[in-house]
């Protein structure tokens, strides 16, 4: 009976209930939704424009590139995968990339191994390096800096410290001296406050009466000055001193703490600190900078946190004398890890060989002299060499090689090519005492001393 009741308006509705009891209806269907918020029409899908179909239109499509968010509401973006290592922050980066890092990473810290524990330069396992691990004070200078025992001064040389003795200013030195009279540090203009070595054999403040008797100028001497306006005092080895200035005081002083520009200082200076009210302003260091082979020789005031500005070397033409370095330059530690093995000269394959041993990994940089040598040599042993590697361990070739090692000292030397991140070294067991056998930078061979040896405070 329901069935006879359907209105049956028109063409294209819907029935529905309405809101009586067992009552049937219809809804018309409305081709677009129009703007009004209470049509009763009911929509077909085809009619809702979402508005999707644009978004896919601003996708630009780069080869290489995938889809990523905009960070706005409906947006959609796209970013490139980067596939090197070098530094690109706004991209993304591949397995590949990120699997070849850690094994460089690895590689320049830990020791290939093989699966049964044993050292093997293409195992696929790694252990630590324990030749890694040992303390290295140049830490604290810069690259290219290395720093020294003392510095030394033959009467020629002065360090411009910027800084004058218009206020109050604590020194703290330790020096010797070769001959008096020297001033190592301040002197106002009238002669009087100075401190510095005198010609009676003496340290000694403003003249040759105030000097101290138990403290001869060519001891090495750790001394503690202080200048507060036209006074100095302070102690030499224990033994304390007063003297007074000139009404004038340091308002015109020459400059303080290291190697005064007046009566230039003859003598070694280990180390110098100035502080004024408490305040170390200035620290200095005895330091050297290799620039490419050429070597400048000054004080490095680790108290500056801008290298550009920290090292002062002598302003004078006359060059300072350089002390030893404080760190031995011997980059060969005869009790870290040796390989029973070679490699290859021609092609860096390597060669199991018990009677070899090759110390591989050693930090090094390209484009820089190298020099191995050794001495206490068996007659007619031979074959040791240097060879380069980049920091995915990739042969570069040999930087110094000798067939022919037999004599009381051998000496190669030659230079690493550009992109070197370490060297290894290869010899015959055949040596009598390895303890001798330094590499190092330059293309000199110096005295030997061992590994990580630190002769400084």
């Amino acid at each position: 009976g329901y069935q006879g009741k359907l209105p049956g308006s028109g063409a294209n509705t819907l029935m529905i209930y309405d809101n009586s009891e067992d009552g049937i209806g219809e809804k018309s269907i409305a081709a677009t939704l129009g703007n009004s918020a209470s049509a009763v029409s009911v929509p077909t899908v085809g009619a809702v424009k979402t508005g999707l179909d644009g978004k896919q239109d601003t996708i630009t499509g780069t080869a290489g590139y995938v889809m990523t968010g905009t960070g706005n509401a409906g947006e959609v973006g796209e970013k490139p995968i980067y596939g090197t290592n070098t530094n690109y922050f706004d991209a993304l980066v591949t397995a590949e990339t990120v699997n070849t890092g850690v094994i460089n990473a690895v590689n320049s810290s830990l020791i290939r191994v093989d699966a049964n524990g044993a050292q093997d330069p293409n195992g696929t396992l790694w252990e630590i390096n324990t030749d890694l691990l040992a303390l290295d004070v140049r830490g604290y200078l810069p690259d290219g800096y290395t720093r020294l025992e003392y510095i030394e001064s033959t009467g020629a040389q002065y360090i411009d410290t910027g800084i004058t003795g218009a206020a109050t200013w604590k020194i703290t030195a330790q020096s010797d001296v070769v001959t008096g009279n020297t001033i190592l540090v301040a002197r106002d203009s009238n002669g009087a406050a100075f401190f510095g070595a005198l010609s009676n054999g003496y340290w000694g403040a403003g003249t040759s009466t105030n000097y101290f008797s138990s403290v001869s100028n060519t001891t090495k001497a750790n001394m503690t000055v202080n200048f507060t306006q036209d006074t100095v005092s302070g102690t030499v080895n224990g033994n304390s001193f007063t003297r007074s200035g000139t009404a004038s005081g340091f308002a015109n002083a020459y400059k303080l703490c290291a190697f005064n520009d007046r009566y230039f200082f003859r003598g070694k200076i280990w180390k110098a600190r100035c502080v004024q009210n408490g305040s170390v302003v200035m620290n200095l260091v005895p330091a050297k900078y290799d620039n490419n082979g050429t070597i400048t020789v000054g004080m490095y005031d680790i108290a500056d946190p801008n290298p550009a500005t920290a090292f002062h070397p002598s302003n004078t033409s006359t060059a300072f004398v350089a002390g030893p370095s404080c760190i031995s330059p011997n980059l060969f530690n005869k009790n870290g890890t040796l390989l029973n093995g070679t490699y290859n000269y021609n092609n860096g394959s390597w060669i199991s060989n018990v009677g070899f041993r090759t110390q591989d990994n050693i930090p090094a940089k390209p484009n820089m002299h190298y020099t191995v040598s050794v001495s206490n040599l068996k007659n007619g042993a031979n074959a040791f060499s240097l060879q380069a590697w980049d920091s995915s361990h990739q042969w570069l070739g040999v930087v110094a090689f000798d067939t022919n090692s037999s004599g009381s000292q051998t000496v190669i030397t030659g230079t690493t090519p550009e992109n070197t991140a370490f060297v290894s070294v290869s010899f015959a067991i055949e040596f009598r005492d390895i303890d001798t056998l330094q590499v190092e930078t330059g293309s000199t061979a110096t005295e030997y001393r061992p590994y990580g040896e630190n002769i400084c405070d």
